[in-house]
């Protein structure tokens, strides 16, 4: 058996940097054997099915009962944070901040989160209540905020590939506000000056991953089914657990300050080590006051690994947040987001009314094209008003037609189908086989196969929404041609960017000269 390592008051460099070996295993499975932990039916070990360790039924365990339990005191929370001299702190700074610049200057709850772990881990280390569950965990992720440029190139061209430039900068830019709070405020609550060496981007990002990739609710009065009410909201569109949080509190009655923010993250040890399975029949149980149990839906043999499900996700937030995605047809959860910008419309501001009137904003907008429904019905509500003109905005306004349910006009279909066709086509192109890492030369890595998963799953789904898009635009041709009387010359003459096209301009001298009439514009019209 493995030697246990020799105890010191405090690790080298290089202990901190290390994987986690079968001895963290052990000594974490002491640490919660000795506070109280039900572990009888587990065990660690490498697992089968992924890159690292994962838990296992050490005995048959019947459907309907407890696989473990952890006692409540040994999460590692939010309110541990906000509780530790370095969360008052925080807290103590945010008070500070005038009002007008609270939601710019203030430091956020999950960033004193994020802050409390690299504190526990790189300055507390055994002195910490949570040493033998951080030392346990991995040094490294396969998020792509850790890849290198030229694997985070493999994602070029996909709707990933920009959302993790912006939540780069996101993070950097919140780091830098806390740290420099922090070093220029209270830095003794850090530790002591060499400590300071800690305070780092790298070990904040590490931190933040640790999180987004492992953490469960951390109010258990706000369990329902396996998840929590209060955080279900953030569970679309590719975001990850960094945009789980409610939004700034009302002012206080008592001394006009702010109350911070609620990320609803908590760390639960070894629970989190259960590896992810789609539709898998486990469900947390927090009715008991003093912890939390795993309760399987089905039966476990003996040596078999226990899995439990992270939710309905696509491979958009696997990736991101977990570092893994999986592979067509296995995750028929997977979606492809569309945003739609228009900011610069001149009529933004009557566009966005009706958007928001008819409920057509999705959680930041973000319109999910999955594999059952390739052209989501509120995508295309939606861009029935943004192409629409002056006066179909006012009949919507007026209530004389529902973008919801109905056309507004032809013309209106017309165009909303062959610009969703349009965008289609430009976001399928940008996917394409010269960033396929396969490509690469590079196939054989996990990086490398997860990069090739999500971005062919993307490919799908968009080949679907073309195919659907093209079918349904050429099915509205087909009927406006065999009813020319569908559309006026009132609205072929309305179109300025029609007229204004070169080939229009340059056909006017023979429809004088052939006396082109209602149909042979309106066929033209179609065409264009």
């Amino acid at each position: 058996s493995a030697r246990s390592p020799k105890r010191s008051k405090h690790l080298s460099d290089a202990d901190v940097d290390r994987e986690p070996t079968a001895i963290d295993y052990d000594r974490l499975t002491s640490w919660l054997l000795r506070h109280g932990a039900d572990l009888s039916s587990i065990c660690i070990r490498r697992s089968a099915t992924s890159e690292g360790f994962g838990i296992y039924a050490s005995r048959t365990i019947p459907a309907d009962s407890q696989v473990a339990f952890l006692p409540a005191h040994l999460i590692l929370s939010e309110h541990d944070a906000l509780a530790s001299p370095l969360g008052q702190s925080f807290l103590a700074f945010n008070k500070t901040v005038e009002l007008g610049e609270y939601a710019e200057r203030h430091v956020c709850t999950k960033t004193i989160l994020w802050l409390f772990v690299v504190q526990q881990f790189f300055v507390q280390r055994e002195e910490g209540k949570w040493w033998p569950y951080l030392r346990a965990l991995p040094r490294a992720f396969d998020t792509p905020l850790f890849w290198t440029a030229e694997e985070r190139d493999w994602l070029r061209g996909t709707n990933l590939y920009f959302v993790i430039k912006e939540k780069e900068e996101e993070l950097r830019r919140d780091f830098l506000a806390a740290s420099e709070v922090l070093k220029s405020q209270f830095p003794q609550v850090w530790g002591d000056d060499h400590h300071l060496k800690y305070l780092t981007l790298e070990n904040y990002l590490w931190a933040r991953t640790v999180c987004s990739s492992r953490a469960f609710p951390s109010d258990l009065d706000l369990v329902v089914q396996g998840r929590t009410t209060a955080a279900a909201k953030g569970d679309s569109g590719g975001v990850g657990k960094d945009d789980t949080h409610d939004r700034l509190g009302e002012v206080t009655a008592e001394d006009g300050s702010i109350p911070p923010c609620k990320c609803h993250l908590a760390l639960w040890p070894m629970f989190d080590m259960l590896n992810h399975r789609r539709g898998q029949s486990m469900t947390w149980d927090a009715t008991r006051a003093d912890g939390v149990a795993f309760i399987t839906g089905v039966p476990m043999e003996a040596g078999e690994e226990v899995f439990n499900s992270y939710g309905p996700k696509g491979n958009d937030e696997l990736l991101l947040s977990y570092g893994f995605c999986l592979d067509i047809p296995s995750n028929p959860d997977d979606y492809f987001p569309i945003k739609l910008n228009f900011a610069a419309d001149p009529l933004h501001a009557e566009k966005l009314d009706l958007l928001t009137r008819h409920a057509l904003l999705p959680y930041k907008h973000l319109y999910l094209l999955r594999h059952a429904d390739p052209i989501p019905a509120n995508l295309v509500a939606a861009m029935r008003i943004l192409v629409a003109t002056q006066p179909e905005l006012a009949s919507m306004v007026a209530e004389q037609v529902n973008p919801t349910t109905s056309p507004l006009s032809t013309r209106n279909e017309l165009v909303l189908l062959d610009t969703l066709v349009s965008l289609l086509n430009a976001k399928r192109a940008a996917i394409s086989e010269s960033n396929d890492p396969s490509a690469a030369g590079a196939s054989a890595s996990f990086r490398a196969r997860m990069a090739g998963i999500y971005r062919r799953g993307q490919a799908a789904i968009l080949d679907a929404a073309l195919l659907a898009a093209r079918e349904r635009l050429a099915d509205h041709v087909a009927q406006v041609m065999q009813s020319g009387g569908a559309i006026s010359m009132q609205d072929v003459a309305g179109d300025e960017e029609f007229w204004a096209d070169e080939m229009v301009e340059q056909l006017a001298d023979v429809a004088e000269e052939q006396e082109w009439g209602h149909e042979e514009w309106v066929a033209l019209w179609v065409v264009y």
